[in-house]
């Protein structure tokens, strides 16, 4: 090296003008997913409009009017949204915001506010590695807005949690290298806290990434704890932060085993891993011309993550021993990203056969989600490189050009591999169906372009030219936003909320009754749908378009085709089609898609009653041809008066609380179309009773002869012991952390 480059800027002039330029590109990209929220439009993205918006819909009315919201009537007839768990319905933030604000304002802090949070999070972890601050502020830019948080974006619960993990990281860095008990102690807190509020956001895959990370970091910073108990009171803090979220975590495993996913033949463990050929999108992002080698969730199998920060990954490869004392958090860093990428493909990377036989976590399915760590490590990686640009330019030193040539290579893999695609573009017969998946010559380029010029910035910055660091730090910021705010806004931009309800193509009438669809955007029209959409959808006895199963639900209408639907609309099963009367309406949504619906005959009312049960044990089989208006199956025999049904008068219908006056000639069973869940309890006439199993799917409760008063109200044991656990581990965390701030040595 030699050090007649130019004069450069002072060294506090330079830090402090590129973490301005930081601040406002960190304004101006907040501010380009800002923007729609801030003209009353909503983002209705797949997950986004499909599930989260009307459940977060449900839970602001629900606070609002002070009724329940661990219950919701909208989807498969009912079903324990807080088991569910992707809404967040206990977490602190998530009440305040829905409590506080109108809908679509809610909605869309609690979109922004996780990306924020990871910025923080980040920003802070990389100053407590000493970096400064322009390093830190990229650093932070890169993995708040890094590939997998912004096509996940239709995921908020699941970018949520990976937001807290550089938090985590920070804390754990405190009490392993900190000098002061009484920060040691408050990190030790915050580590637990952090914990709990991960599995209160509902999305444990990402909660069990993030202990990855938290792990690996842990045993990288063991050697500088300085006390074993250090790390003893890390790992109590992070099994009591694990029980102080039993509010949720216990929940959502009744959940689990109570949905189609606890079937034996449920197993997606290796689901969604990345094909080799998937990690080429990393230097061609624009190459394939669907956003990524894959026909179905496209979000699972697109990795690009900029490329800045690829390059400056080289630049740390190619500084090696010269990088100093950053010389082993790079290491680290790289060592992270490459097991990520070794995790994420699966079974091709064979590591991934050993994690899939770990009991729980094991079994979560989408093993590419472990890139979302490889993107964390290049973000670290990202900052420490820049801090070493930088630290030459402060020194004047000036990097000869023979020690360069490792930032050429992912500039000339980018450029062979759209020379390989335009190739196969011209001659498609010689693979049509892949030259079928290829974009045209522009956007085939524009990913080894970006690398060339990321590569350009940091040779110029090696070579002494200040000006490169500020560029650096645009195209790290442009590239990434332009690629991930493509992504958030195709095909569907952000609606205005009432357009975007009001243009479904919903049933053509309701009348308080059910429907059969499986569009969750329905029930923002105030219709209650027999099926829906969600991760852990209920196991169910009988099958969802069994007639006798539409009848007890009250399902008036059943949608036999979406407007999304692709070909002509196919025949109806004829177990269904005799369900149905003959005519078909059609409604149209905003697109002017057609929606076809048929109308069931005979639906039940919302609770009825019946003289007479029947024991059996495959109801499915024993519905058929059942005489609902006089006979209930059961699962056990169950002695009933006989005589003719009494009357049933639904007095109130509140989410998780139905309240029913009965009056009924003899012993009798009242049964009530909501779906069956061990968590119900009933009281019959202030007494409580145990509540009963009905025709396979739904719920019932035993009467005796007279006027009575019942009342179904939901409230799983799974919940009160949760929230028993969760008390107790707070104080024991906040009890133990006392301890330690004032003994811990």
């Amino acid at each position: 090296m030699s050090a007649s480059g130019p004069s450069p800027l002072p060294a506090p002039l330079l830090e402090r003008r590129l973490f301005r330029l930081g601040l406002a590109l960190t304004a101006a990209t907040f501010g380009a997913f800002a923007f729609p929220l801030l003209q009353g439009r909503a983002y209705v993205k797949d997950d986004l409009g499909m599930f989260h918006l009307p459940t977060r819909a449900f839970y602001a009315q629900a606070l609002a009017r002070g009724e329940g919201f661990l219950w919701f009537p909208g989807l498969f007839c009912g079903f324990s949204l807080h088991g569910e768990g992707q809404a967040g319905l206990l977490h602190p933030v998530h009440l305040l915001l829905y409590r506080a604000l109108p809908l679509p304002a809610a909605f869309g802090v609690e979109l922004l506010l996780s990306y924020a949070a990871a910025l923080l999070g980040t920003f802070l972890f990389l100053r407590r590695l000493e970096l400064r601050r322009d390093a830190a502020l990229l650093g932070a830019l890169l993995f708040a807005f890094c590939g997998f948080n912004l096509m996940h974006f239709v995921h908020p619960n699941m970018v949520a949690v990976i937001a807290h993990a550089p938090w985590l990281l920070w804390a754990i860095d405190h009490v392993l290298r900190g000098t002061s008990p009484r920060r040691r102690a408050a990190a030790t807190l915050g580590a637990g806290v952090l914990t709990a509020s991960q599995l209160l956001l509902g999305h444990p895959q990402a909660m069990w990434l993030s202990c990855v990370a938290e792990g690996l970091y842990a045993l990288y910073r063991w050697p500088a704890a300085g006390s074993r108990s250090r790390i003893l009171w890390l790992a109590q803090a992070k099994v009591l932060g694990v029980l102080a979220g039993a509010v949720q975590l216990l929940p959502t495993f009744e959940a689990v085993a109570l949905s189609a996913r606890a079937a034996p033949s449920f197993d997606f463990r290796y689901r969604a891993s990345l094909d080799p050929v998937h990690l080429l999108q990393a230097v061609a992002p624009y190459l394939p011309r669907a956003g990524a080698f894959a026909d179905r969730f496209v979000h699972e199998f697109a990795p690009y993550d900029g490329a800045v920060p690829l390059v400056l990954a080289a630049w740390l490869a190619a500084r090696g021993r010269a990088l100093g004392p950053r010389r082993g958090p790079a290491a680290a860093a790289l060592a992270l990203g490459a097991l990520a990428l070794v995790l994420a493909l699966g079974q091709e990377g064979y590591l991934y056969r050993l994690h899939a036989r770990l009991p729980v976590v094991g079994q979560f399915e989408s093993a590419a989600r472990f890139v979302v760590l490889a993107h964390l490590a290049l973000a670290v990686g990202a900052g420490l490189a820049f801090a070493d640009l930088a630290s030459l330019l402060e020194r004047r030193e000036v990097v000869a050009w023979r020690r360069l040539w490792p930032l050429a290579a992912f500039p000339l893999l980018g450029l062979l591999l759209a020379a390989a695609a335009l190739w196969l573009r011209a001659h498609p017969e010689t693979a049509p169906a892949a030259a079928a998946r290829l974009a045209s010559a522009g956007p085939a380029l524009a990913g080894p372009a970006l690398l060339i010029l990321a590569a350009v910035l940091v040779a110029a910055g090696a070579r002494g030219r200040p000006f490169a660091l500020a560029g650096l730090m645009v195209l790290a910021v442009a590239d990434l936003v332009g690629y991930g705010l493509r992504r958030v806004r195709e095909p569907f931009p952000p609606l205005d909320p009432a357009l975007f309800v009001g243009g479904q193509a919903g049933p053509p009438d309701a009348l308080g009754l059910r429907v059969h669809s499986g569009n969750n955007v329905l029930t923002l029209q105030g219709t209650r749908l027999a099926a829906g959409y969600a991760a852990f959808r209920p196991e169910t006895l009988l099958d969802d378009l069994d007639g006798q199963r539409l009848r007890m639900a009250g399902v008036r209408w059943v949608q036999t085709r979406t407007p999304w639907a692709a070909g002509p609309e196919e025949p109806l099963a004829p177990e269904l089609e005799a369900s149905l009367l003959p005519e078909t309406a059609v409604t149209h949504d905003a697109l002017g898609r057609a929606s076809s619906w048929r109308q069931v005959r005979d639906p039940m009312p919302r609770a009825w009653m019946v003289a007479e049960a029947r024991a059996s044990a495959s109801p499915a089989r024993d519905l058929a041809g059942l005489d609902l208006h006089r006979v209930a199956l059961v699962a056990a025999p169950l002695s009933l008066g006989g005589g003719p049904p009494g009357v049933v008068i639904v007095a109130a219908d509140r989410p998780g609380r139905v309240r029913i006056t009965a009056v009924a000639p003899s012993r009798q069973l009242v049964v009530l179309s909501e779906s069956w869940h061990a968590g119900w309890r009933v009281r019959v006439g202030g007494r409580p009773q145990d509540a009963l199993r009905v025709n396979g799917d739904f719920l019932g409760a035993v009467v005796e002869r007279g006027r009575q008063d019942v009342e179904f109200a939901f409230a799983p044991a799974s919940l009160r012991r949760g929230a028993m656990l969760t008390v107790v581990a707070l104080g024991l965390l906040l009890g133990t952390c006392l301890v330690q701030g004032r003994f811990a040595a």
